[in-house]
């Protein structure tokens, strides 16, 4: 994986953040900045194992990519 840039944008408080990667290459992650500090910290460490973990290449169901990625990291 190329750079990770990260973003803070208004949200709904359901989405805590977001990755995406980009035609280059790089990601771009998105977090909520309505969150708090530690709920924004814990939203971004949750985006970085998706992306330590390679979950964009993997094309299961986005929900068992959640469940799998909620159980390996620290709850929000």
């Amino acid at each position: 994986m190329g750079d990770t840039f990260c973003y803070y944008l208004d949200m709904p408080l359901s989405i805590r953040g977001v990755s995406v990667i980009n035609p280059d290459g790089t990601i771009t992650v998105y977090i909520n900045s309505r969150l708090t500090y530690e709920q924004q910290r814990k939203a971004y460490q949750h985006e970085i194992s998706h992306i330590d973990n390679d979950d964009f290449n993997n094309y299961d169901d986005i929900n068992n990519i959640e469940c799998s990625n909620n159980d390996r990291s620290m709850p929000l």
